[in-house]
């Protein structure tokens, strides 16, 4: 066993150092982080189509602004398509909260009894509520989401703008990776720069067809089970699939319940059409799509959410997936495949 030496001790500080300052600028700067990793994920993935018209003697810049106009067009498409019936089930749901407030408060009289607990104990009609604090607490929310909102459209557009630059000029990027490395380490970057592309341009095209997938499936599933709501809880089911692992289980919440509260029976159904979409999506799509491109272990995925999660917020979980696939790619390149070709030759 070595001895520990002093200039292992002190380079075991200054690295701790290293990574504590590093964590502190990923945090400052998350929203510009954020920024620049998803417009180059977007770029990644647009550049298929921009290559494609590029071939066909569309000049670059000009097939980028047709691939971002129908990129943009899609997602405004839809959003158009779907938000009159989401707000409709969403104000039902709003109108039945009380109805299904007053059912719980029963229900839970009712085990807390078998429990032989007085439910009064848990009677909150009483308490004193100061009406100052509850208005300076709604002002803080209303800020907050005001702030938020401006902090979205701001950051969506930054996205846009580095994304339209990333695509219509990205040679000049890449010699600058290039540039300052020996031919070797230049021909290593230049295959992890073409792995991470199609990676990447998998994960996209397969978390699209993913969340279509599930979108229709659980509104198929749940109308055929007769569950109120069930467009809404599908959109819900569609969009929680961009969180890796956690996302379909936070998407059945819910539906649960509602189910609780509303209908026992109905608990049973919900959950195996939740299992069953899931099933469908992970044997179908998955396998297809991501699956080759995209072996990450789970538990390295899950710790990579709690990460990604804890530096730049809901951001950093949805980018969670290309981020760790990226960095795979540049270990098997740079380390692995080296690795091995020793062990082969040894």
């Amino acid at each position: 066993m070595k001895a520990v030496t002093p200039r292992t001790v002190y380079g075991a500080v200054c690295l701790t150092l290293f990574l504590l300052l590093m964590a502190k600028f990923a945090g400052v700067m998350s929203s510009v982080i954020i920024s620049l990793a998803l417009s180059a994920i977007l770029a990644a993935a647009l550049d298929v189509p921009v290559s494609w018209l590029e071939r066909r003697r569309v000049s670059r810049g000009v097939g980028t602004f047709l691939c971002v106009v129908a990129a943009l067009g899609l997602v405004v498409s839809a959003v158009r398509l779907v938000t009159p019936m989401v707000s409709s089930q969403a104000q039902t749901l709003s109108d039945q909260f009380p109805r299904l407030a007053r059912q719980l408060d029963a229900k839970a009289e009712k085990y807390l009894k078998t429990l032989n607990i007085d439910p009064r104990h848990f009677d909150f009609a009483h308490l004193d509520i100061n009406p100052g604090a509850v208005a300076k607490g709604v002002a803080g929310s209303a800020a907050w989401v005001g702030q938020s909102a401006l902090s979205a459209v701001t950051g969506t557009f930054l996205v846009i703008v580095f994304t339209i630059y990333i695509l219509s000029e990205p040679r000049p990027l890449i010699r600058g990776v290039m540039h300052p490395w020996s031919m070797d380490i230049r021909k290593k970057l230049r295959r992890c720069l073409l792995r991470i592309q199609k990676a990447i341009t998998y994960w996209v095209v397969g978390l699209m067809l993913g969340s279509f997938c599930i979108f229709l499936l659980t509104w198929l599933g749940l109308t055929l089970i007769r569950m109120p709501n069930a467009f809404l809880f599908a959109v819900i089911a569609g969009l929680m699939n961009i969180i890796p692992t956690l996302g379909p289980i936070l998407s059945a919440v819910p539906p649960v319940l509602i189910a609780i509260i509303t209908n026992p029976v109905m608990i049973l159904k919900v959950i195996v059409v939740y299992v069953v979409v899931q099933q469908c999506e992970g044997h179908l799509v998955t396998p297809l799509v991501m699956q080759k491109q995209l072996s990450i272990h789970p538990v390295v995925l899950l710790f990579s959410i709690f990460v990604m999660g804890t530096l730049f917020g809901v951001a950093g979980i949805f980018i969670t997936a290309p981020v760790v696939a990226s960095a795979g790619i540049i270990y098997d390149e740079f380390y692995a495949k080296e690795a091995r070709r020793r062990a082969a030759g040894g």
